[in-house]
This record gives C-alpha cells, structure tokens and sequence, in this order.
C-alpha cells in the first residue's frame, strides 16, 4: 500500500477512491534486464554511472573491486566480486535517491550543461555489467540505500519492480539511527534491510554501514556498488581486472577471442571535452587527455550557419516543452508544502514533518533553479543564426594518418566518432590524418538513449557534411610539410604509402619525442586542480608505462597548486582557422607547379625569339613596322597577326 501511496504522490496524480478507472503501465524485471542491453559495451555502460558523478558536481570518482560469496539460487555459495563506484559529488536525500530508479525521470533535460537527459543511465549501465545494484548516498546526516536486483525481482514471480530502500540518521558521534518517513510502516525498514542483506554483497547490517562510512566522504557522496556481474559461455567475467584496469576481450560471432582488447582507461581518454573531475581505478589516475590540444596543428572555426534554419524551430519546441514539465512538478510540491504547514501549525514540534517540509522545499528550489536556467538558454535561442555559436577544433593525428575522423560531443561528453573518408578513398588525401572535433549542444540535436549515436540520422548527416567541407579548407591550409611523403617517412610511414593504416612505431624513441613536440601528447591532468598541464620530455618519458598520479607544483602558503603562467596560457591558445590563406600542396601537386612554371619560361623564351626576328625581318625590307605601329610593342599576347596596324601584318608576312 506504501508503495502505491508513493507513486501517487510522486507523481502529483489525484487517484479515485476505489478501483483505478483507467489502466496503469507497469514496468516489469524483464524491462529492466532487457534495459541494459542498449549499451554495446560494459564500458559504455560504466560511462553513465560516472556521467551522474560528474552532474552531481563530483571532482574525484573512483572504480575499485571486492570480493564476497555469491549465494546462488540453489542455496549454494560460490566465489565472487564485486565492483563499486565512489565519487565526492553532491550526494542525495531519500526521496531524490528514490527518483533515481524512476524510468524515464530527469530534471536534467533541456540544460545544455548536463550531460545526463534520459533519466535512465543509472538504471541501463548497472544492468549491463552486473545483475544488482546497490545504491549508497550521504547528503548532509542523512544516509540513504536502495537496491535494484534482477535475481530478486525474479524471485517474486510477478510483474511488479519493487526496490527496498532504508534510511539513517548520522549523529554527532557518527553512530547511524534508523529514519522512519511521515506515513511509513515501522515494519517496512526492517524488511527492505533484509532484502538488501540477502541478495547484496554484504551479509550484515554493520558491513553495510561499514562500507558506507569508508567510501562516502565527511559530507556527502555516493557509492555504486554492482554485484552479480555478467559472465561468458567459459564462466569467465565479461568484465575483466587486469593490471590495474578493467577490459573487455572481444570476441567474433562464434565466441572466439580476437585478440584485440578494450579498456576502460583508453575508453576514458577522449570521454570528456573539458574534464572537471579525475578519475582512478584502483587508486591509479587514468589519463585522461586534452580532446582539443592533444594533436599537431590545432584550429578552430565556426560551424557554418547554412541549412541550420530547420533547427532552430525544433530547439525551441523542446526546451519549452522541458520548460513546461518542470513547471507541472512544481505544482504539486507546493501543494503538498501547504498540507505540511497546516500540519505543523497543530504539531509544531513534529521532527517528521519538519524533516519532510525541508526535503519538499529543497525539491521546490531545484525545480525553480532548473526552470530559470532553462528560461535563460530559451531566451538565447534565436538571437544569433543556429549553429553560429558553435566551434569546430580540428587537428593532425600524427599517429593515426589513415583514420581521418569526427569527434561528435554532447554537452561535453563524446557520444560518436564518425569517418571522415574511407582508407584507400580517392579523396582521402584532401583529409589525411585530420581530426574533428565539434560539442553539438543537445537540445540542438538529441542523442539516442545509449549515448552512443544521434537521434535523427538525416540532421546528423546534414552536420556531418558540413565539417568535412570544413575539415578539407583545414588541410589545405596546414604546412606543407605535413603532405610531403618525407616527413611521413621520418615517422615510419614508408611500406604502404598514404594509406598505411596503424600507428607509427612509438617504440622509437626519436619518433616518439617529435611526436611530442608537436602535439599535445606531454599534457597531464592535476590530479589536485584537475587542470591539464604541459610535462617536459624527461618526465614524460619516465612516466610512461606508469600511471602515475600526476600532481602540479603546489604553492607552500596557500596550499593550493601554482596557477598557470602567461606563457603557459598562451601556449595554450589555438588559433582561429584563415579561410582565406593561401593553400598548399602535396609533393605530386608540387611538382605540376614546377612543370607549369617551366613551360611558362619556355613559352617566354620562345615569345622573345620570334619578336626578335620580327624586327630583323621589318629591318631588311626598309619599312620598320616599330616606327608606324605601337600596338606591336604592346601586345601582350605577342601574335603580331592579330594587331590592326597592316603594315605591321604585312611585315610579318615578309
């Protein structure tokens, strides 16, 4: 019945006394299973837990492992682990906890800023790793656990999702108090805890309480702790720990290794444009890297407006309707603030109801909060052409010629990466080893749930087209140097030509270090300010094959690490693209120059011959064509048939 009650409430409905008139939806285990299957990779799905780190505002998360004992369904125990995710964001009471597991629920949409839009990344990249999932979060002194869990839900035998949820109250002395909330049964906190005992890692209520109080911080955080981890046909874990990482060994149709591996670090590299947050596996700093510094040549131009009219319509329909659903959830929380105070006025010493008045008020001034930040971004649509205010970086992969491509990023995060020509293309020199890189805002063109391609193909292709025009006037424009055959030979490029696929051998030093003279490849990221910051040679190079944190100087008197100079500031400025620079070209094109710059002269040569037999000729026959004629002397063309003067025509006939 509590259950029920929620979801009426939650939902701001005013539901008859009785049977309901009209059917409910319900959303059955088989949904959320089936849910987990839209992300291709269990790292992909990894990536929404840490998208929700970084909208709650995180600065550190991290992913470690643990062991426990599986209890399996027949009763029996197996060896087992578990992996959790912990970052330092803002946290969440009971009821935005409770919100998390709603499907489809976000106050997120319509903000440009957050990278999550669905409502659904918890839910689909849990289920996609593990068949539980433990959620832990702190705000303020109040601790809040649910669990969503395939194996137990499977155990009902029904078509109902039920999701325990326990609450504690941390005092002054950090011991933990059970929180009953205004309307629930005394019984229900004692039989959600031993749900979550039975089909979570953790046997007791302590351990639980335990692992909490380590993970989370003093004030707030959360914890993702996902259990029941999927496994292949070999019972070997589909997501693997190995040297400090977790990877994916792929495999073909008939299940057999390939050979080739994917990381969660190299998965994360490129992950985010402007990086707020450090990530660790196992108390190592991934490397992150700098998307808009970390190739040779950077530039930016903006995204040509052309065709973009067809957006801006469809914008503004969508941020007003987000604008308009946040506005409906306000109505019902101020209503329910009403009956609170009512309440209170007759019980005014009610901690209950005192506790649940500031929750529904901190709820109220999120939704207020959202609804001006989307108001402001409406209030900017339309003011400027669409896709006018839009940058595309583009750079030179000097490691991957033959892979010429489009980092396509939504509100910051990279979503797709989109071919700009096929290896072997007779186009593919006009953009060999360019690199774009555009953040396509995502009320301007949304992404599919997974977070892994757009929404409408035709508008993304529409885009597409656009920056590979740009892309070419980027190459035109580069050094020529960079289309000599000589300096790609000088980087191991020298058995298949232009069109040599893999990677140069970086097992070379000297290649190796004039790779990174040109690029962006020595930028680290502060695990302290979490700012990138340009490493010397020698460090580098000791660093390497290490994922060593990383951390900047820092100040003795402040504590705080040293800002960044002028000179670093200015290095790191990318320059604006010169659509009006001359071009250059390849060593083939070269030298047609240098072909069509001598047949020039000899032309020249030949012009000057003939004109200097022209005036003997007038000479010998006593009639100087050059004293009656200045048309002769003039003519740029040099066919003398052509001028008007006929003593000069008939002296050339001579």
């Amino acid at each position: 019945s509590w259950i029920n009650r929620t979801m009426a409430e939650e939902d701001g409905a005013s539901l008859p006394a009785g049977k309901p008139l009209f059917d409910i939806v319900q959303v059955t285990y088989e949904h959320i299973r089936s849910n987990g299957t839209i992300h291709t990779s269990p790292n992909s799905a990894l990536c929404e837990i840490f998208d929700n780190s970084i909208d709650s505002q995180a600065t550190t998360v991290t992913i470690n492992k643990d062991k426990y004992k599986q209890r399996m369904s027949d009763g029996t125990t197996r060896n087992s682990r578990f992996y959790f995710i912990v970052d330092d964001g803002t946290g969440m009471n009971r009821e935005e906890a409770l919100k998390t597991i709603l499907v489809g629920y976000s106050l997120k949409r319509g903000d440009v800023e957050m990278i999550g839009q669905f409502g659904n990344g918890l839910k689909s990249g849990s289920m996609r790793v593990g068949e539980t999932m433990v959620l832990g979060t702190r705000k303020g002194d109040e601790y809040t656990i649910l669990m969503l869990s395939l194996p137990y839900l499977e155990s009902l035998k029904g078509t109902l999702c039920f999701v325990p949820c326990i609450s504690y109250k941390r005092g002054p002395n950090g011991e933990m108090t059970k929180m009953k909330m205004v309307g629930e049964e005394e019984e229900k906190h004692a039989a959600a805890l031993a749900i979550i005992l039975q089909y979570s890692p953790f046997d007791t209520e302590e351990s639980l309480i335990d692992f909490l109080k380590t993970n989370i911080g003093d004030k707030s955080g959360t914890v993702v702790v996902l259990s029941d981890l999927k496994r292949m046909a070999n019972n070997e874990f589909e997501l693997q720990w190995e040297n400090d990482d977790l990877v994916v060994h792929k495999r073909d149709a008939d299940g057999n290794l390939t050979g080739s591996v994917e990381s969660l670090s190299q998965w994360l590299q490129f992950l985010y444009l402007d990086s707020k947050v450090s990530i660790f596996i196992d108390r190592r700093q991934v490397r992150l890297r700098d998307p808009l510094r970390s190739f040779a040549v950077p530039r930016w131009t903006l995204l040509s407006d052309s065709g973009m009219k067809c957006f801006l319509t469809r914008e503004t329909e969508r941020v007003k309707k987000e604008l308009t659903n946040i506005e409906n959830m306000k109505l019902p929380i101020q209503q329910d603030l009403v009956r609170i105070h009512a309440q209170l006025s007759m019980k005014p010493t009610d901690k209950e109801l005192k506790a649940d008045q500031r929750r529904k008020s901190e709820r109220l001034n999120e939704c207020k909060k959202q609804c001006e930040h989307i108001k402001q971004r409406l209030a900017t649509i339309g003011k400027d052409k669409p896709g006018s205010d839009i940058r595309v970086y583009f750079g030179l992969d000097l490691e991957q010629r033959a892979e010429p491509r489009t980092i396509f990023y939504s509100s910051g995060r990279r979503i797709m990466v989109h071919p700009l020509r096929a290896r072997g293309d007779r186009d593919f020199k006009l953009v060999m080893g360019v690199v774009c890189i555009v953040d396509i805002p995502s009320t301007l063109l949304p992404t599919k749930q997974n977070r892994e391609s757009f929404e409408n193909q035709q508008d993304f292709d529409m885009i597409a087209k656009k920056i590979e025009k740009q892309a070419r006037l980027y190459f035109q424009q580069i050094d020529k140097k960079f289309k000599e055959e000589s300096f790609w030979k000088s980087l191991g490029y020298d058995e298949e030509g232009f069109y040599q696929f893999n990677v140069t051998d970086l097992t070379n030093e000297a290649v190796e270090k004039k790779i990174f003279e040109m690029t962006g490849m020595g930028r680290r990221q502060c695990g302290n300010c979490r700012q990138f910051r340009s490493v010397g040679w020698e460090k580098f190079n000791e660093e390497r094959n290490h994922r060593m944190n990383f951390k900047c100087a820092v100040d003795n008197e402040s504590g705080m690490c040293v800002p960044k100079s002028r000179a670093e500031l200015k290095e790191e400025e990318i320059k604006e693209l010169d659509i009006h620079a001359k071009a250059t070209f390849f060593d083939d094109e070269k030298e047609k120059e240098k072909k069509r710059e001598k047949e020039k002269e000899k032309a020249k040569q030949s012009r000057s011959t003939q004109k200097k037999k022209a005036r003997s000729s007038s000479s010998s026959s006593h009639e100087s064509p050059l004293d009656v004629c200045e048309v002769q002397e003039k003519c740029s063309s040099l066919l003398y048939a052509q001028c008007f003067c006929e003593k000069t025509r008939g002296a050339l006939r001579q």
